[in-house]
């Protein structure tokens, strides 16, 4: 007895498996996931080869041309956020100093506030105190 399969392809669709296998993904905690940190990466600023069959000249040229225009939004992107990451880090140092200058400020206030009171309780004193009967 021979069975005989019939099957279309339609375009657009994916091909169905009769054997589809359901992966497991593990999940990583917060421990293990390292903090952001901004550096260029070498292989963001590398050239990507790619070795295309080219029908005619013109394919040739877009193709190159594409590559070029790659490389150069990849390296302006780069740049960017090289640029940005580097002003953030001014800004957080700039934020740091005036913090000191700001606690040093307060702490001289209050040391000017305790030396007027002191002040003021010896104008005080002095008020007060009769230096003999002067007439």
């Amino acid at each position: 007895m021979e069975e005989s399969y019939n099957s279309k392809i339609i375009d657009g669709e994916a091909s169905e498996s009769d054997e589809e296998e359901i992966e497991q993904e593990s999940f990583s905690t917060l421990d293990s996931i390292s903090p952001l940190q901004v550096s260029p990466s070498p292989q963001a600023l590398t050239k990507v080869t790619l070795t295309p069959k080219y029908n005619s000249l013109l394919q040739r040229k877009l193709f190159e041309k594409n590559m070029k225009l790659r490389s150069d939004i990849v390296s302006y992107k780069c740049e960017s956020f090289i640029k940005s990451a580097d002003r953030i880090k001014n800004l957080n140092d700039q934020i740091k100093l005036t913090y000191v200058k700001l606690q040093e400020t307060s702490q001289k206030m209050r040391l000017s506030l305790n030396d007027l009171l002191n002040t003021e309780d010896q104008i005080k004193e002095c008020s007060d105190t009769n230096f003999g009967n002067f007439k």
